[in-house]
């Protein structure tokens, strides 16, 4: 980790059923132990958590009326939120439109900025090889399985890695297939991240 450094900007895009189309755009910055995470339309920071957190690995979804009609008339555009850690401090820093900057364990927010990261691949079997942004990349399938709400379910991902990075994140709802994911990186840039792209504000 502490020879990393790239700047890996992710176009992440949601189906759900009843739901309108959920695309966002994410930059993440790596320099050594120290990142920060960009969302380009504002999210707030616990959807961004959710993003790599929500068991069925797609993010918070719609459950309720009021959570259907809230995504059917969400503003998509509300600023810009930054998320800013480094793995040797505890606490990290959250900057979210229209309020005051507060720190959050830096545990919470890693696995956010760790999304383009391979992480440890022992034990999973490579398959087929294609090519994102020029580079080549191996494929991983896995199936997340689980219980939700009372309810079990299924979910199949698959990733194409290139070296220490995930390039492309596909989810399929397994029980039918009508809720799904894709998270590709758009751009990588290695050796492009300086101090000043993961400071803090202050």
């Amino acid at each position: 980790m502490t020879g990393l450094n790239v700047r890996v900007r992710l176009l992440r895009t949601r189906i759900a059923p009843g739901a309108p189309v959920l695309t966002t755009r994410l930059t993440i910055w790596w320099r050594g132990t120290r990142f920060r995470i960009h969302d380009e339309s504002g999210r707030a920071y616990a959807d961004l958590a959710a993003d790599v957190s929500e068991p069925r690995g797609f993010g918070r979804t719609p459950r309720t009326m009021e959570e259907f009609m809230d995504a059917a008339t969400a503003v998509p555009d509300r600023g810009r939120t930054d998320l800013y850690g480094d793995l040797d401090e505890p606490v990290g820093l959250v900057d979210e439109p229209r309020a005051r900057p507060w720190e959050v364990p830096v545990a919470r927010i890693a696995p956010i900025a760790a999304q383009v990261l391979a992480g440890d691949l022992d034990g999973q079997v490579p398959g087929g090889r294609e090519t994102v942004l020029g580079r080549e990349c191996v494929e991983y399938l896995g199936v997340l399985e689980g219980n939700e709400g009372g309810r079990a379910f299924r979910s199949e991902v698959r990733r194409l890695v290139s070296g220490p990075y995930v390039l492309l994140r596909e989810v399929v709802d397994l029980d039918g297939g009508l809720l799904r994911l894709r998270a590709e990186a758009a751009s990588l840039d290695e050796g492009a991240v300086t101090a000043s792209d993961v400071d803090p504000p202050g």
